[in-house]
């Protein structure tokens, strides 16, 4: 991955409400920093949950949903559901290397009774979900990730002109196919096509 004036960035956090009980943080996280982050995130997340992952959709299927030019690319949603968050944290570190530095694919962890999920999403920007910020905001706190008024994403940095980059990883074992075959094997099911964003 490329991220134009990415020494401009700084770890933290800022937080919406969405509506009426629902809430937002958007995290930004070092590189070096993601692999405990995720871990102690997911750790806090009652069980049971389900791992997302997010991948593109292949070129044949995504001549089919686009009709026009200017409709969206899509992305393939997969879910393997049932898992204790010590589940999800072994899967994250047989999959680690994969899932952290293929640019393409987005993952989390979220519990199937509440709505409490880590997802790390493109540019490894993490969105964290919630009823209830506070505990949150004091696993963040305890992680050393401040609060930031006007949080500057990666996004935030991109122009026509400088645009970010995002490779996938053609040549790691176990590649993304390897992961997906052992995964479907555990009960990992293709959910949806969605609207890439």
């Amino acid at each position: 991955m490329s991220v134009p004036e990415a020494a401009s960035l700084r770890e933290g956090y800022d937080l919406r409400q969405d509506s009426p009980g629902f809430w937002t943080f958007r995290v930004n996280v070092s590189a070096e920093r993601i692999p405990e982050a995720f871990r102690r995130l997911v750790a806090r997340i009652p069980g049971p949950g389900s791992f997302a992952l997010e991948i593109p959709t292949d070129s044949g299927t995504e001549a089919q949903l686009r009709t026009q030019p200017t409709d969206p690319f899509h992305c393939d949603v997969w879910y393997l559901d049932w898992l204790r968050p010590s589940d999800m944290l072994a899967l994250f570190a047989e999959y680690e290397p994969l899932l952290l530095h293929d640019g393409f694919l987005r993952f989390g962890f979220g519990g199937q009774k509440a709505y409490d999920e880590v997802f790390v999403s493109a540019y490894k920007l993490f969105m964290l979900y919630a009823t209830k910020p506070e505990p949150v905001a004091a696993a963040l706190a305890d992680l050393g990730f401040p609060r930031v008024p006007d949080l500057r994403t990666a996004a935030t940095t991109f122009t026509p002109e400088r645009p970010g980059v995002r490779l996938a990883l053609t040549d790691l074992r176990p590649s993304l196919d390897d992961m997906l075959s052992s995964l479907r094997a555990r009960g990992l099911y293709f959910a949806e096509h969605r609207a890439d964003y």
